[in-house]
């Protein structure tokens, strides 16, 4: 029987995290209503558009690190090597970032040299916003994997509310374009990252010794570790890049500048809190399931931590039907509400763009069956094929359905995934069990 002590911290745990994303979500969607007024659909496409250099910087560089910073927390400490620990995080983090650097360097070179100068800005901003964000997210996986949930709830609600608020006093001081929107963003995000930081020093204190660059040697092993963690994620981050990013530049393409714009406010609506939701239970879970596995020499451990993943698979799944019906029913009401006018006629699309958000929530809750055990490379091949399957969907079907084919091509991609995902775990399930 489960200790009562322990049903009232995982209750409080749950609360938290509950709290946090509400109030994330709560951000976002009244900044996607800020937005759309301040900012007409072409230019509000531009953003997205820009944002998808954020995406790829997130996606191969510094989502791979905070995911190995958040799975190795708990085994560091319970082996009481925490000092060696953030040492070796705070070495993979400058690589992270100096790989950001690198990149954003090349590619303004790369605009300026073909004489697209005006994205210049909005690239530069989105990569400045990506290197923030990556280390905000980083210090909330650690944080997250500490259990202490009070402090990622406020992080992850101030970090929505912060973007649009700092976006309005940017644009009506600079201008309506996509580089003051997303230099707003940067702003919001930099307050975010300083009180992250002063958090951090207080709740898990950092000693000078901890963050040189000269590794001891218990330091390079756990580098070594993470590293081996997280290359798998920067190679399947690359097709994921492509699959997160390919709809709006097929969009751009095949359709209109409008068209983006259009679209970026659905999948914001339809995906984005879908997506946040969804992080109640990874990021209420996940670590409980990390810290049971240990280092999984504890059979049996691993196999109720499968049986509880499952379970929330299904959860999920169940949660998916009736948003998607919810959404079927109040579109319109929706786009309404947390919309300007102008983009309005996209909302019966908004039901399909929630059922494959829903799906691929659901499949990322499945991945977590597989990286309790740190086999992070068993994900290589699912996530590859989907991404590219995507991909070329958007591009066939953009030329003759624009945004409807697009919408539709993300559904089947993410059904081919949570369809994968869902046999890998019952397969892996089976096998533990015989």
């Amino acid at each position: 029987m489960i200790p009562i002590s322990k049903i009232k911290r995982l209750g409080k745990e749950a609360f938290w995290v509950g709290a946090g994303q509400v109030l994330a979500v709560a951000g976002s969607l009244v900044g996607i209503r800020v937005l759309t007024h301040l900012l007409p659909p072409a230019i509000f496409g531009e953003v997205a558009l820009a944002m998808t250099a954020a995406t790829l910087m997130q996606q191969i560089l510094l989502g791979p690190c905070g995911n190995a910073l958040m799975r190795y927390f708990a085994p560091a400490r319970e082996d009481g090597r925490i000092d060696s620990f953030f040492q070796a995080g705070f070495r993979l983090f400058g690589e992270a970032a100096l790989g950001v650097l690198l990149i954003t360097a090349l590619t303004m070179f790369l605009l300026w040299a073909t004489g697209t100068t005006k994205w210049i800005g909005a690239v530069g901003a989105a990569s400045l916003f990506s290197l923030l964000s990556g280390y905000n997210s980083a210090l909330d996986g650690i944080q997250n994997a500490a259990r202490q949930r009070v402090i990622v709830a406020w992080h992850q609600g101030l970090g929505q509310w912060t973007r649009f608020a700092a976006v309005l006093p940017i644009v009506y001081l600079f201008g309506r374009s996509s580089a003051a929107a997303l230099f707003g963003y940067c702003l919001g995000a930099a307050i975010v990252a300083a009180s992250q930081t002063l958090m951090l020093h207080r709740s898990i204190p950092i000693h000078r010794s901890d963050v040189t660059f000269t590794l001891a040697a218990d330091s390079q092993k756990i580098l070594k570790q993470m590293r081996a963690y997280a290359w798998p994620f920067a190679v399947w981050g690359i097709f994921g890049w492509v699959q997160f990013s390919s709809d709006r530049w097929a969009l751009q393409i095949g359709s209109t500048p409008s068209d983006v714009g259009f679209y970026a406010v659905l999948y914001q609506l339809g995906f984005g809190p879908t997506m946040l939701l969804s992080n109640v239970l990874v990021q209420l879970v996940a670590p409980i399931l990390f810290q049971r596995v240990g280092a999984g020499s504890d059979r049996k451990s691993v196999r109720q931590t499968l049986q509880l993943n499952l379970r929330l698979f299904y959860l999920s799944l169940v949660v998916t039907v009736f948003g998607t019906i919810a959404m079927f029913v109040f579109h319109s009401q929706i786009f309404l509400l947390l919309a300007a006018p102008i983009y309005s006629k996209a909302s019966p699309l908004l039901p399909w763009v929630g059922l494959s958000a829903g799906l691929f929530a659901s499949a990322q809750i499945a991945t977590l069956s597989l990286l309790t055990e740190r086999n992070s490379r068993a994900l290589l091949r699912p996530k590859i094929v989907v991404a590219l399957l995507a991909a070329c969907l958007y591009l066939t079907m953009v030329w003759h359905y624009r945004i409807t084919g697009v919408v539709f091509a993300w559904l089947v991609a993410s059904l081919v995934y949570v369809v994968w995902m869902f046999c890998l775990i019952v397969a892996k399930d089976s096998k533990d069990a015989a």
